[in-house]
C-alpha cells in the first residue's frame, strides 16, 4: 500500500465549467490538486474576472484547484494587477504572432520583465515558441515551463538552455514514452502531438530532465475531457510493474516536482492510499485508490465518495501559486 500526498496535474482540460465531474474523476485516481488550462476565450485582465471564472470550482470541486492565466496582447498590459490570482501564466503564442514580429517582441518583453519572478511562464511545445520563451527567460531572468513536450529537438533545446543556467522545466504525457506516430495504436489518436520513434527514444534518454507528467497532452472527445485521469494511474502502475519506471520516478514526476515548480505546499493531513498490488487489467483496476483524505477530511474510499456533511463541506482550497 502506497501512502502519498496526492498527485498534482498541470494544464487539466476543463470545458463548460464541469469541475464536479472532472475533479471527482481526478480524486478517484489519486489527484488532489488540479491546475486547469484556460480556454481560448478566457482572456481576463482584472482580478474579479478570475474569481468569477472559478466560481464553479469553488462550489463543486472536490479537490484543490487553480487555473493558469492566459496571456495575449489583449491583457498583457495589466499582468501586474492580476498575477497574484494564478499560479502561472500560459502564453498564447499564435495570438502574439498575429501582432507582427516587432510588436510581438515588445509585448513579450513587457510580459517577461513584469511577471513575478517566483512564478513560471508556461508555453506549449513547439521549437519556435520554446526558443522565443527561452531567449526571453534568459534576458529577464524568469522561469519558463514547457507543456506537452514530444520531440527530441524540443528536449535538446531545453537541455541546452539548462546547461546555460536558464530556468526552464517541462512536462510530458507518459503515453509519449509508450507510443509514437509510427505505432499502429496511433490510429486511436490518444495524443494531440506525437513524435517519431526516435523522439520516443529521446524521451527515455532525457527522462532525468523531464520534470512532470501531465494529462494535458491527451486528445479528448467533446464533453469527455478529464477522462485522462481514468487511464493515468493504471498506466503508471503498469509501467512500474514492467520496471520501466520506479515508484520514486512516479512520485517525483506527479507529486514532488509539480509542487515545487508551481508553489504548492504539501499538507500533512492530505493523504492518498493506493493499493498498487492490484492487477492493472483486473476487475478492480479503477479502484487502486483506497482512500483520500483532503486536509484531514475523508472524502473518498474504494466504495465511493463520502457524502458531504451539510455542516462541514469538503475543505477544498484554491492554489494561489505561492512559493513552496
Amino acid at each position: 500500500m502506497l501512502r502519498i500526498p496526492g498527485f498534482i496535474d498541470i494544464g487539466t482540460e476543463i470545458s463548460g465549467g464541469n469541475w464536479k465531474t472532472i475533479s471527482r474523476r481526478a480524486v478517484k485516481n489519486g489527484y488532489v490538486s488540479l491546475i486547469a488550462a484556460p480556454l481560448d476565450n478566457e482572456v481576463y485582465s482584472e482580478k474579479a474576472q478570475f474569481t468569477g471564472a472559478l466560481e464553479d470550482a469553488s462550489r463543486n470541486a472536490v479537490c484543490d484547484y487553480a487555473k493558469l492565466g492566459l496571456i495575449t496582447p489583449e491583457n498583457i498590459r495589466t499582468v501586474e494587477e492580476w498575477a497574484d490570482e494564478v499560479p502561472a501564466a500560459l502564453v498564447n503564442f499564435p495570438a502574439f504572432r498575429e501582432a507582427g514580429t516587432f510588436a510581438q517582441m515588445n509585448l513579450l518583453t513587457r510580459l517577461f520583465s513584469r511577471w513575478p519572478a517566483q512564478k513560471p511562464i508556461c508555453v506549449m511545445g513547439g521549437e519556435s515558441q520554446i526558443g522565443s520563451a527561452i531567449f526571453m527567460a534568459q534576458v529577464h531572468q524568469r522561469r519558463v515551463h514547457v507543456c506537452s513536450v514530444t520531440t527530441r529537438a524540443e528536449l535538446e533545446l531545453i537541455d541546452e538552455a539548462r546547461q546555460s543556467g536558464i530556468a526552464v522545466t517541462c512536462d510530458i504525457h507518459p503515453l509519449s514514452l509508450m507510443l509514437s506516430a509510427e505505432d499502429p495504436a496511433k490510429a486511436a489518436g490518444p495524443l494531440k502531438r506525437m513524435g517519431t520513434e526516435d523522439d520516443r527514444q529521446a524521451l527515455w534518454q532525457h527522462l532525468r530532465n523531464i520534470d512532470c507528467f501531465s494529462t494535458s497532452g491527451l486528445t479528448f472527445s467533446a464533453g469527455n475531457n478529464g477522462a485522462g485521469f481514468n487511464t493515468m494511474l493504471p498506466l503508471l502502475i503498469s509501467m512500474r510493474n514492467s520496471e520501466m519506471l520506479t515508484t520514486e520516478d512516479i512520485l517525483l514526476h506527479c507529486c514532488v516536482n509539480p509542487a515545487k515548480l508551481f508553489g504548492i505546499r504539501f499538507d500533512p493531513q492530505t493523504i492518498v492510499e493506493i493499493d498498487d498490488s492490484l492487477p492493472v487489467n483486473g476487475p478492480d483496476k479503477q479502484n487502486f485508490v483506497r482512500s483520500v483524505r483532503l486536509h484531514g477530511q475523508l472524502i473518498y474510499t474504494a466504495e465511493g465518495f463520502v457524502p458531504r456533511n451539510p455542516l462541514k463541506p469538503f475543505q477544498t482550497s484554491r492554489i494561489m501559486g505561492r512559493p513552496a
